[in-house]
This record gives C-alpha cells, sequence and structure tokens, in this order.
C-alpha cells in the first residue's frame, strides 16, 4: 500500500494549482430550469483544449453531478497523465456499470504507469468481472502495478478474485508483490471470517502460515488460524507443542484472548511441554488467573529446575490457596532470587485462611532468621490476625524476630492491644528495643480518636504498678499527652523520690509541644542537677522551635534566652541548629557571629545554609546574606554546603 499511496501522490501532483479554482466551480448552482446544464458545460470544457487544471476542476465537479453520458468523456481523459487521476476519482464514486467496462478498457491501452491508478479505483469499485483483466496485472513485470492488482482483486473479494490471488501467490517471488498478495489473502480470509465461514478462512490462512511464506505473512496466518479455529485452546496446544520457534511465539500470545472455557486443558498440558513452554504457560495462564493451573504451579515451585522453579513461585501467586503456604514459606526461607520470588508470591496471595497459615508456620519456626523473615511477610500482608504472635515475639529472646515484631505491633496493633504492649514494655530492659516499644505504643495511642483519651491504657498501668512502675512509664506519657498525663508527670517531679522526681523530668522533657515551655525554662534555669538542667534546655529548645502559632520574632526571642543557660558548646549547638527553622533576617544576625567560633562555626554555617534556602528571605536581605554566604564558603568543611551557599550567593 506505501507504493499504492505513492504513485497516487505522484499523480496528484500536477493538480495543486487548480485546487483555489476548484472550490469557486464547486459553489455555483446550476440552473435551476435546465438540471443537465451543468453537466453539460462541464462535459463541453472535457471536450475542449481548455488548460488541464481546467478540466481537472471540471472532473471533481463532474464527481457530484455527473450522470451516465459522462462516463465515455472521462473515460476519454484516462490516457493522458495530466487528466487521468481527476477523471478516475469522478468515476469512482458513479453508480453505472459502463464505469466498469470503460476502466477495464483504459486498463488494457494505457501507459504502464496510468495503469496502477485504474487497478486501485477497481479494486474500491469491486466489480467481480474486473478480475480477469486484473489477474493479467498481477505477474507484470512492474512489481508496484503488480501491487495495485493484488491490493485491487483483495478488495474485490469472490471465489474467482481469491483464485486468481491463490494463483499468483504460490509463483510469486517478489517481496513487494509476495506481500500484496499475502495482505489480499488476509483480506479474502477476514471476509470469509466475518461470514461465518470458518473452514475456509482457516484454509486460507493455512496458506499464508505456510513455512516459505515471509514472517510477517506467516505471523498474520497463524494468528488467522487461531481467530478461525473451532477449538482455540486446541490449535494453541499444538502451536505449543510444534518445534517452531515462531508457532509457540503466536500460540502464546493467543492465550490472553481464549475463552476461560478452553483454559483448563492448557493448564492440564503443562507438564508435558517442553521446559521453556511450560514457563510460557505458567506466566500466562497465572496472568488470566486460571485457577486449574495450580497443580502445575505447586508442582514447578517444587521442582528442581530454576527456571521453572521461578515460573511456578510467581504463578501461585495469581493461583495459589493455602495449599500454596508450605512450598512458598520453605521457598522464602531458602533465600537469594528463589527466596525474593516467594516473598512477592506469599504477598500477593488472596485465598481465604493464607495468614492463619503463615501464622502457623511462624509458630512451629525455631530459627530465629527464618521467624524474621515471616514476620516480615505478615507485616508486609498487614495480617492483623498476628497482633497476638507479634506480642509473643517482641518479648522473646531473640534479638532479630523482636525487632521485627516490634516494628509490626507500631503499625498494626489497635487501641484494644495497648494492655499488652505497656505490660511489653515493663517488661523490656533499657536499649534499643525498650525505645522501640514505646515508640510502638505511642504510635498506637495515636490511633485513639480523642487526645484526652489517649493515655489511658498507660496511666491505669501506671496507678497499678507502684513507684517502681510509675517511674518506667512516666517518660512514655510524657510522649502520649493528655491533661491526666500533665497532672502525673507534675506529681512525680514534686515527689521527694529520686527515682520518680527523675522520671518525671524525663516525661516533662518528652512533652509533644510548646505547652510546658516555662516550666521547663524554670527548671533549665534553677534545677539543682546539672544534668537536669542539661535535659530542660534540650526539651526547651525542641518545643519552642515546633510549628505553632507562636510569631517567629517570640521563638527567636526564646531563643536568645536560652543561649546564657547553656554550658556546653554541644547545647549552644543544638540552639543555632534550631534556630535554621525560625526563618527572619534577625535569625541570621543572631547566627553570622557564631561563624568566628571554631567550636560552633560548622553548626553556624548550616543554619545559615537552611536560611539562604529560602528564596523569600534571602532575596530581600541580600546586603546581609551575601557576606554571611561568603564567610560560609570560606569556613565550611563540609563540600556539599558549601556549593550550595556558593549557588545561592550567585543566585542573588
Amino acid at each position: 500500500m506505501k507504493t499504492i499511496n505513492k504513485a497516487m501522490n505522484c499523480l496528484t501532483l500536477p493538480l495543486a494549482p487548480c485546487l483555489l479554482g476548484l472550490c469557486l466551480l464547486s459553489t455555483l448552482p446550476a440552473a435551476a430550469d435546465e438540471p443537465d446544464a451543468e453537466e453539460a458545460r462541464l462535459l463541453d470544457v472535457l471536450r475542449s483544449d481548455a488548460p488541464a487544471g481546467r478540466k481537472a476542476e471540471a472532473c471533481f465537479r463532474l464527481k457530484q453531478v455527473g450522470k451516465e453520458r459522462s462516463v465515455p468523456v472521462l473515460a476519454a481523459l484516462l490516457s493522458d497523465p495530466a487528466t487521468a487521476h481527476p477523471a478516475r476519482l469522478a468515476l469512482e464514486s458513479m453508480p453505472y456499470p459502463s464505469v466498469d467496462a470503460a476502466l477495464r478498457e483504459a486498463l488494457r491501452q494505457v501507459e504502464e504507469r496510468l495503469k496502477i491508478g485504474i487497478a486501485i479505483t477497481l479494486g474500491q469499485r469491486g466489480n467481480p468481472e474486473s478480475v480477469p483483466v486484473l489477474t493479467e496485472l498481477v505477474a507484470d513485470a512492474d512489481p508496484e502495478i503488480a501491487v495495485a492488482a493484488a491490493d485491487a482483486l483483495g478488495r474485490i473479494g469472490g471465489a474467482a478474485a481469491l483464485a486468481a490471488v491463490q494463483d499468483a501467490w504460490e509463483e510469486e517471488q517478489r517481496p513487494q508483490a509476495k506481500k500484496a498478495l499475502g495482505d489480499a489473502l488476509a483480506r479474502h480470509a477476514g471476509q470469509r471470517l466475518s461470514d461465518g465461514d470458518r473452514a475456509a478462512a482457516r484454509a486460507i490462512y493455512r496458506e499464508l502460515a505456510a513455512a516459505g511464506a515471509p514472517r510477517p505473512l506467516r505471523m498474520a496466518g497463524l494468528r488467522g488460524i487461531l481467530r478461525a479455529a473451532d477449538d482455540g485452546g486446541a490449535e494453541v496446544l499444538a502451536m505449543l507443542r510444534d518445534e517452531d520457534r515462531l508457532l509457540r511465539q503466536v500460540g502464546a500470545a493467543h492465550i490472553a484472548e481464549l475463552p476461560a472455557d478452553a483454559l483448563p486443558p492448557l493448564a492440564r498440558a503443562v507438564g508435558e511441554m517442553p521446559p521453556v513452554v511450560q514457563e510460557v504457560l505458567l506466566e500466562t495462564l497465572a496472568a488470566r488467573r486460571e485457577p486449574s493451573l495450580r497443580p502445575a504451579a505447586l508442582a514447578a515451585a517444587r521442582g528442581d529446575r530454576l527456571s521453572l522453579q521461578l515460573a511456578g513461585l510467581r504463578a501461585l501467586s495469581a493461583v495459589g490457596d493455602v495449599s500454596a503456604v508450605e512450598p512458598l514459606v520453605d521457598a522464602l526461607l531458602h533465600g537469594n532470587e528463589i527466596g525474593e520470588a516467594a516473598r512477592w508470591s506469599l504477598l500477593g496471595l488472596r485465598a481465604n485462611g493464607i495468614d492463619d497459615a503463615l501464622v502457623a508456620a511462624l509458630q512451629d519456626e525455631r530459627l530465629p532468621a527464618r521467624r524474621a523473615a515471616l514476620l516480615d511477610v505478615l507485616l508486609a500482608r498487614r495480617a492483623k490476625v498476628a497482633v497476638p504472635v507479634f506480642l509473643n515475639e517482641a518479648a522473646g529472646p531473640d534479638a532479630e524476630p523482636r525487632s521485627r515484631a516490634i516494628e509490626a505491633l507500631a503499625r498494626l496493633a489497635a487501641p484494644s492491644d495497648l494492655p499488652a504492649l505497656v505490660e511489653l514494655r515493663l517488661k523490656t530492659e533499657r536499649g534499643r528495643h525498650r525505645d522501640d516499644v514505646e515508640r510502638a505504643i505511642m504510635l498506637v495511642c495515636q490511633k485513639v480518636p480523642d487526645p484526652e483519651q489517649r493515655g489511658d491504657a498507660v496511666l491505669a498501668a501506671a496507678r497499678a504498678a507502684g513507684s517502681p512502675g510509675k517511674a518506667v512509664l512516666l517518660p512514655l506519657l510524657g510522649r502520649i499527652g493528655g491533661r491526666e498525663s500533665l497532672a502525673q508527670i507534675q506529681a512525680a517531679i514534686e515527689s521527694n523520690e529520686p527515682e520518680l522526681h527523675e522520671a518525671g523530668l524525663r516525661a516533662l522533657c518528652n512533652w509533644p509541644d510548646a505547652t510546658v515551655a516555662d516550666q521547663l525554662l524554670q527548671l533549665a534555669t534553677n534545677a539543682a542537677n546539672d544534668t537536669h538542667r542539661q535535659w530542660a534546655l534540650r526539651a526547651f529548645v525542641r518545643v519552642i522551635t515546633l510549628p505553632s502559632e507562636t510569631p517567629a520574632t517570640a521563638k527567636l526571642a526564646l531563643l536568645k534566652q536560652a543561649m546564657p543557660l547553656a554550658a556546653r558548646d554541644e547545647d549552644r549547638g543544638l540552639i543555632l541548629e534550631r534556630a535554621a527553622a525560625v526563618r527572619t533576617v534577625e535569625t541570621l544576625r543572631f547566627v553570622a557571629p557564631y561563624l568566628d567560633q571554631p567550636a560552633l562555626a560548622q553548626v553556624a554555617c548550616r543554619t545559615i545554609v537552611e536560611l539562604a534556602h529560602h528564596k523569600d528571605l534571602r532575596e530581600p536581605n541580600r546586603a546581609e546574606f551575601i557576606p554571611a554566604l561568603e564567610k560560609v564558603i570560606a569556613a565550611c568543611k563540609d563540600q556539599q554546603l558549601v556549593d550550595r551557599a556558593e549557588r545561592y550567593r550567585q543566585e542573588m
């Protein structure tokens, strides 16, 4: 068709200059009292010595108003390259048998290159009587003429046209013509299929699919065979069993189009196929979520051929049920790519009872690393049914499963699990796991809608635990917040028991917002213990720089008030670091002098660069930011910060 279009374009080029005139001519109405007068005038133009452009205009108008008497006049123009194309287009849509006769006669007389357009027009008109003359042209020495004739025979349809195409198909060797004939065969086959004659369509498609045909035509034929099959599943099986790689490829691709009732025979045949075909079937039938694939997928997953094992494991994700849990767990604990494939399949399983089966597997497992892997899967599946097992593992002696279980509890435990979590906290020794348990409890408390009730479970446990237990739980209450929690913390701070007093201080320093800022500042100033003063100061600096409604100027004033209370460089550095959250030019003025203090210069560099990051602060205060950034560039030891400072300076 590319060749045909090219030829048509070449024929239409001379007509471009006359398009404007054509448009004007097409708008002229015929005289109401002489219905054929316009046609007569147009025919006179065609018989005259008028330029080719005017004749082309007349042809285009005759396409709309011409009657049968126009046919011979238009046909006479078919032999002239200057007028052949517009004349042919005018004839193409005329509903008269004389048009076909005129075109066939012209096809025998015109010069070679003009035959291409006439063959195209005969194909568009679909007249069966044109088959013999087109058949002669299929073997023409000019491949473009042969292509046009083959295409026309494909469009005409019918037994005679098909026979002509089939005869030529057997003999033709030229690639262009061979493809055109193949396309014509495919068109005939498609028509037979549309008419319901599946057997005839299959016979034609088999000609296209013959081993000697060009690959694209073979593929078209093979696909057509499958579409025309009475039993598409059986045809696919036959192709998959064939040693021809192309047949296997087309057969596998067609599985996506098969009806659901054609899939079970394919699933049952998986084990009989060569390994490479088994892999394809496992993948394609799994994509269809065909349940009858399950036995084959289980067998492959338990096999010893790596590629098949991986294919089976992946397929179980789509078609597996509870019976798939055991082999998937075995593979999960195998590690490497097999373990990874099993993990993803376990995450994908959606059948009933999967989480219960995984919990049972976890309870049966003794090795810590394998339990940790199962805990990861249960967490990723968000298996809330496993929360009791998570609690047991979180209290267990093995570090790796314990860490996984605490993480799972943080995400999956419900407020109803808080008493058990608090009990877990009381049993957990000092260290990373204790901090993780506190974090888990805090996150679960956030799931309680009423902020004033979030600490109820911890408060109840604290009251029941006595002074030692209360001292353990008070810092946690400080993280949770609430009026009752604060009252308990205040009482502990005022207590004469050193352990309880210190726990109250820790709790106050953990408080989540700035409502306790005044008390923290008082403790940072007046606490008798240096350590306690440091705790309070650092907590004060943290809470006053949290996002809040407090104006930036007030926050900066509090930071300035805190600086004289800082007895250590690490505390002064914290104040400078937290100042980055107060985005004002006054903050820059506060921090910049510390660039000259070696112990604090690097943290001052970081804060100034963070302030300069904000264009709406940096640009209006260029005069102050430029020298500050230049000092950062000179003093900073972090190259990334230097690069950022240089970029901000250049942008101003």
